[in-house]
């Protein structure tokens, strides 16, 4: 295999590798012609803390060739947070902590007739203890959570479309019960 050729063949096993360390949940019931899952991957670590991403994938999936039209407010349209370990047990949140986070303001999302689109959710501005596991920093939502050699986390939310009254345009209304997704070390 001549050089080039075999630089080619690496650069895009990293990147499928890359792709494929995501943990993807599954599919919501579509409602009203939309579904999503939640996705985990990770960014660099932090002081010796895995810091976890969590992405929203929605998707268009209606039988009418028309978009569709979502208000996405990050701080209010996830709804019920939850984080379980592996016997099914709630992990609670922390107490009061140090934080000053910066989220962006609502807006329109526009999702094509058969598309998916993907928006990152995590937020940064949390207060991270060093070589403190896995940290996950959502909108109204934070955990600090220990590395388990065999156990695994597991992450859930309810995404709620609703739109500003006084806007003209014919925005997607529903509530999608998001399955859980595994929060696993990116060690594993």
């Amino acid at each position: 295999m001549n050089p080039f050729a075999l630089a080619l063949f690496v650069a895009f096993t990293a990147i499928a590798t890359a792709a494929n360390a995501d943990q993807k949940g599954a599919w919501s019931e579509a409602v009203n012609g939309v579904r999503a899952r939640l996705v985990i991957g990770f960014d660099p670590d932090f002081a010796g803390t895995e810091m976890a991403t969590v992405h929203l994938e929605i998707q268009n999936v209606s039988d009418v060739a028309d978009p569709k039209e979502i208000w996405f407010d990050p701080d209010r349209c996830f709804v019920g947070w939850q984080l379980r370990d592996e016997t099914g047990k709630a992990v609670p949140r922390p107490g009061a902590m140090v934080a000053s986070i910066i989220t962006m303001g609502p807006y329109w999302i526009t999702l094509p007739y058969d598309s998916t689109l993907r928006l990152r959710i995590s937020v940064s501005g949390y207060g991270i203890r060093p070589d403190g596991g896995i940290a996950l920093q959502l909108p109204g939502a934070f955990w600090q959570v220990p590395r388990r050699a065999d156990g695994r986390y597991e992450l859930s939310v309810k995404f709620v479309g609703s739109a500003p009254k006084d806007d003209a345009r014919r925005a997607w209304h529903g509530t999608l019960v998001l399955p859980s997704v595994r929060v696993q070390d990116k060690i594993k």
